[in-house]
């Protein structure tokens, strides 16, 4: 089942980098839907949106289910090594939506 219109959208605070150098990211989107590509029955496919635009689409990437819990946890687990290195308040972080 398509599920764009269930996207889940965070706000995005940092920078990506490629071929042509660095960009701001504004916005992530992350829903299941028909991937174009990928071959998997059910998955996640995240979009990262430049600030202030919702179209204008920066990087779109398909996961199988396995993947996108595995990235998933490796970002948890970071910002918690973070954490323990700058202190609490990085780790205690409210998570957003």
């Amino acid at each position: 089942m398509c599920g764009f219109n269930d996207a889940i959208r965070i706000p995005l605070d940092g920078s990506g980098k490629d071929d042509r150098g660095w960009f701001d990211l504004g916005k992530a989107q992350v829903y299941h839907d028909h991937f174009v590509r990928a071959q998997f029955e059910g998955g996640v496919v995240v979009d990262l949106l430049r600030p202030g635009e919702d179209i204008s689409l920066q990087l779109c990437f398909e996961l199988s289910a396995e993947a996108a819990r595995a990235l998933g946890q490796a970002l948890l687990d970071t910002v918690a090594g973070i954490g323990k290195e700058a202190g609490a308040e990085l780790a205690a972080a409210p998570l957003p939506g």
